[in-house]
């Protein structure tokens, strides 16, 4: 009993033993799986970055050295009021800014001074003088605060007091004109009057000449159309000749075909239908041959009319072309008897005569080249209308006689009659061919001698022409020569009042496109004469002097902003891009260069002859825009660009449209949902440490 229950103790500790033992060893055994899930390495952490809103631009950077632009030669000219150049005495110091109205030097006690203009001072101006340079010292005058007047070009006397005003207020004295030079110009006004009325002579000889040569070329433009008219007055002739003479021919085999008939005594149905067709058709006839005569006679009418119309036509334009003569030359004589007047008064009245003039003998010469033109046509219309004439008879003869062959047919005893009367009328029709041919040939024969009379006209008409073209061309040369002799007179009498009254010597006044300047450097000393160039002076305009190499120039383009700065110097300002060079190696760059001027918008005076740093912009977002890294945008199988956004812990992917990249940043523009600013997005993923490692 007790080794039963010793056995059975010994199985059930066994039994635990084992239980045990197995749970141990199974705790210590695993499966493939989940070995390779304890070695594998920790899930990868994303690394996230903000979306940033920022300006995106790619730039070109380059170094310069800045400069003023615009460096010119400040030169006097030479004054004809005074026998020889002044000695400086005074001169601007280098830096000086010199703005309108300055004094830029003087010489022996006269000064120079510096006014905004275009064109350089190059004579002297005074009195009478007028152009270009007179209305830029007027607007100068203005601009300083004098009053010259008009700004017109003319150098009046309100220009003078304009002129003595600003010497004056300025602390020098006007420079004025002598006794004797107003003396000569009293003498040079009596003989421009003189010529002037030359010029009115010379004036009415080439108005005169050119009337005559218009009323030539009108004679011969009418020449020409008579010559042209009796041309096909020829060939009229002739088409009308021709027509007669067919139709008399089959006028008379139509008689001979009659007689031939009637000759035969036989008539068949077919005979008198035909017979009755010919008297139906030549009734017809007879109403058209009346018809157009109608016609014909009314056009002849029509035309008489149209040569009145066009004579009273040509009288009235003549007319009126007469008075406007009139009345232009009452105005230019008016004008040229006014002695305050102008030369482009004058000038401009001369004109207005000369078109007057022309325009009467074009009109004269229009309206009679009208009235020849309705003459021909009136002429045409009654030949039309004989020849309606004549077809009327014929047409009544052709219908009377088809009457007679109709009446014959049918009657024997009549037709023996009918016979005579066809013998009679073929004989009739023969005699008429024979004279329609004769009076044929001598219509043709006329327009011929006409035609030839004509042409003959329209010669001599051409000669005429050619006479008067040289008796214009004589009558302007003779213009040309008093023109010349006049303008001389206005040159020396121009030149004389320049030198009367308040004068602006040239050697005094220098004109310079922009003002105010800077003295650069100066080309003389005091002691020196004051002749040719005296000083360079530059524009207060800085620019700076760059190059760049051949594959960045092409992407620098005039107008572009620039950045400008140097740390080390204290510099920092802006400026545009003025001029790039279409070529490498010019303006001081060598081959492999471009050469690039930008113009200093705003920076600090200790720019000028510095080496500073140009930052130009070649592509730029504009402003802040949404902006990621460019290694947050991922490319998606279809092609687009994506960004990995994460919201609420869960990354999810944004469909982007990429824009400009510069800096490692891309501008980007959601397609189909939103990215906001400040939004994180995925550069890449942290893949942390693997076990046992």
């Amino acid at each position: 009993m007790k080794s039963r229950r010793r056995v059975a103790a010994i199985a059930l500790g066994v039994a635990v033993l084992a239980s045990v033992g197995g749970y141990a060893a199974g705790a210590h055994i695993q499966s493939p799986a989940e070995v390779a899930a304890r070695t594998a390495p920790p899930e990868a952490a994303p690394i996230l970055v903000p979306t940033e809103m920022r300006l995106l631009q790619t730039d070109v950077i380059a170094r310069g050295t800045a400069r003023f632009v615009a460096p010119q030669s400040v030169s006097v000219a030479a004054s004809s009021l005074k026998i020889d150049p002044g000695i400086v005495t005074q001169l601007p110091l280098l830096q000086d800014q010199l703005g309108e109205g300055a004094v830029a030097a003087a010489a022996s006690g006269r000064p120079v001074f510096v006014l905004q203009g275009a064109e350089p001072m190059y004579r002297d101006l005074g009195p009478g003088a007028q152009g270009p340079d007179v209305q830029q010292l007027e607007e100068a005058l203005a601009r300083l605060g004098y009053q010259p007047g008009p700004i017109d070009g003319v150098y009046d006397a309100e220009t003078e007091a304009a002129v003595s005003a600003w010497y004056l207020s300025s602390g020098w004295q006007p420079f004025e004109a002598t006794a004797e030079q107003l003396n000569t110009i009293r003498a040079l006004q009596q003989d421009t009057v003189s010529a002037q009325k030359d010029r009115l002579s010379a004036d009415d000889a080439v108005a005169s000449a050119g009337a005559d040569l218009a009323s030539a070329r009108a004679a011969r433009s009418a020449a020409q159309a008579s010559a042209s008219t009796a041309s096909l007055e020829v060939q009229a002739a002739q088409a009308d000749a021709t027509a007669a003479n067919d139709a008399a021919a089959l006028d008379v085999a139509a008689k001979k075909a009659a007689r031939d008939s009637l000759r035969d005594g036989t008539a068949s149905d077919g005979e008198r239908l035909a017979a009755d067709q010919a008297v139906r058709a030549a009734e017809a006839d007879l109403a058209i041959a009346k018809a157009a005569a109608q016609t014909a006679a009314e056009a002849e009418a029509t035309a008489q009319q149209a040569i009145d119309v066009a004579r009273a036509e040509a009288d009235a334009s003549n007319t009126a072309a007469a008075a406007e003569v009139a009345t232009k030359t009452a105005e230019r004589d008016a004008i040229y008897a006014d002695p305050t007047s102008t030369p482009q008064e004058r000038e401009a009245a001369d004109t207005a005569l000369q078109v007057a003039r022309s325009a009467a003998a074009a009109t004269r010469a229009a309206g009679e080249a009208a009235i020849q033109s309705a003459t021909d046509a009136h002429t045409a219309a009654i030949r039309d209308l004989d020849i309606a004439n004549q077809q009327i008879v014929r047409a009544e003869a052709d219908l009377a006689d088809a009457v007679a062959y109709r009446a014959a047919i049918d009657d024997p005893a009549a037709r023996a009659a009918a016979l005579a009367a066809a013998e009679a009328d073929l004989a009739a029709a023969e005699a008429a061919a024979e004279a329609t041919r004769i009076a044929g040939e001598t219509a043709v024969r006329r327009a011929q001698d006409s035609a030839s009379a004509a042409a003959a006209d329209a010669a001599a008409a051409g000669t005429s022409v050619s006479a008067a073209g040289r008796t214009l061309s004589n009558a302007k040369a003779q213009r040309t020569i008093v023109d010349d002799m006049l303008a001389q007179m206005n040159d020396d009498l121009a030149g004389a009042e320049t030198l009367a009254g308040v004068q602006v010597p040239a050697d005094e006044v220098v004109f310079l496109p922009t003002v105010p300047v800077r003295v650069e450097s100066l080309d003389v000393v005091p002691g020196d004469a004051l002749a040719g160039p005296i000083f360079t002076a530059t524009q207060l305009q800085l620019a700076i002097d760059t190059s760049l190499p051949l594959d960045e120039a092409p992407l620098v383009a005039v107008g572009m902003p620039v950045q400008i700065d140097e740390p080390s110097l204290g510099i920092n300002g802006t400026g545009t891009v003025t001029r790039v060079a279409d070529a490498p190696g010019t303006d001081g760059a060598d081959g492999y260069h471009v050469y690039v001027e930008v113009k200093v918008d705003e920076a600090p005076t200790s720019i000028v002859g510095a080496s500073v740093r140009l930052t130009i912009p070649i592509e730029s977002t504009g402003g802040e825009t949404l902006a990621v890294p460019l290694s947050a945008l991922v490319l998606a199988a279809d092609g687009t660009s994506r960004v990995q956004v994460q919201r609420n812990g869960v990354l999810e992917f944004v469909t982007v449209e990429p824009g400009l990249s510069a800096g490692g940043y891309v501008a980007v523009t959601p397609v189909g949902g939103h990215l906001d600013p400040g939004e994180l997005v995925v550069i890449g993923f942290d893949q942390g440490t693997t076990p046992g490692a």
